[in-house]
């Protein structure tokens, strides 16, 4: 039986938040693209992170397309050509600029395509503009977007920002020895920030089970249900066959995160089982969805989920028709 490639509707990509697999990604680089902003980009990562240890600032990644992404020229020409961002942000944040040029002649200005690659996939980037922020040693702690107003607004988010940061400082300073109380108390922050399918803190999952082997702490089973999550964002995100991205739904009961659960439900169903002509286990997989707790209020989920329901419903009765 032939499987398919995941292919995602508008509403599900939204959902889910799988944009990697609508628009694959040009490759990266580190340095500037079609017209060099006046500002003090920082050569390299490595030299980035040596600046920022030296001087205690955080860092900013900046994963931008400079020669076709419309809204990437439109932060660099509102944000990063101005000289008084240029002077007060660099005074706070060490700032790196990655590339991901179309034009041959910006690729071939790529000086390190050995760590740009790395950092995309590390940082799991797969839309334009991305912009991470990171401690001192590299750690990440949020993405930021640009609201639109200019420098100030802009600078304004960039420190806003930094409490995710002070958040898990407790985490960050113990490393990989942090105590359950510690762990309990930072790992839904890394839930929340979507940090912890991150591979700098790949660790985490496996501290907590260490800390609480019986499960009387509750760590243990909130990082298996973190673990599976992971594993479904991966199917998705390699482009897994269906068959074992089905599979892997029938067998996850715990999954956290319920409405990216709820969105591999419905995607499998629409793009797999109903492809397949398996209407009735299509159904169940969309009913499931339908039944999510934290999305029974949701109008826009539940009225997609009915649209994708009718349309297997349609698809169904049509190929019983055909049979008679």
């Amino acid at each position: 039986m032939r499987t398919h490639a995941p292919r995602l509707s508008v509403v599900a990509v939204a959902l889910l938040g799988l944009a990697s697999l609508v628009a694959p990604a040009p490759a990266h680089a580190d340095a500037p693209g079609v017209v060099a902003p006046a500002f003090p980009w920082a050569p390299s990562y490595d030299q980035a992170v040596a600046r920022a240890r030296a001087s205690h600032k955080d860092l900013v990644l900046l994963f931008t397309g400079s020669d076709w992404c419309g809204f990437c020229m439109q932060l660099e020409r509102e944000v990063f050509h101005s000289p008084e961002f240029a002077r007060r942000a660099t005074q706070q944040f060490e700032f790196v600029y990655l590339d991901f040029p179309q034009a041959p002649d910006l690729q071939a200005r790529i000086r390190d395509k050995a760590t740009r690659d790395r950092l995309q996939k590390a940082y799991r980037v797969s839309g334009f503009p991305t912009m991470w922020m990171a401690t001192e040693d590299g750690m990440p702690y949020a993405t930021v977007s640009y609201p639109g107003g200019g420098p100030e607004a802009f600078l304004a988010v960039l420190q806003d920002q930094r409490s995710h940061r002070d958040r898990l400082l407790p985490l960050l300073r113990a490393g990989r020895n942090v105590d359950a109380n510690t762990l309990r108390t930072t790992l839904p922050y890394l839930v929340e920030d979507e940090l912890i399918g991150l591979a700098h803190y790949g660790w985490v999952l496996d501290r907590a089970r260490q800390v609480d082997p019986d499960g009387r702490l509750g760590l243990r089973q909130h990082a298996d249900r973190i673990g599976e999550l992971n594993r479904m964002m991966a199917l998705f995100e390699d482009g897994a066959p269906w068959d074992q991205i089905y599979r892997f739904l029938l067998s996850a009961r715990s999954i956290t995160n319920e409405h990216k659960y709820a969105s591999g439900l419905a995607l499998c169903a629409e793009h797999y089982l109903m492809a397949e002509g398996r209407y009735d286990e299509a159904l169940d997989f969309v009913q499931r969805a339908q039944r999510t707790p934290s999305l029974a209020d949701n109008q826009f989920a539940q009225a997609d989920f009915r649209s994708l329901r009718d349309r297997i419903l349609a698809a169904r009765a049509a190929a019983g028709g055909a049979r008679r």
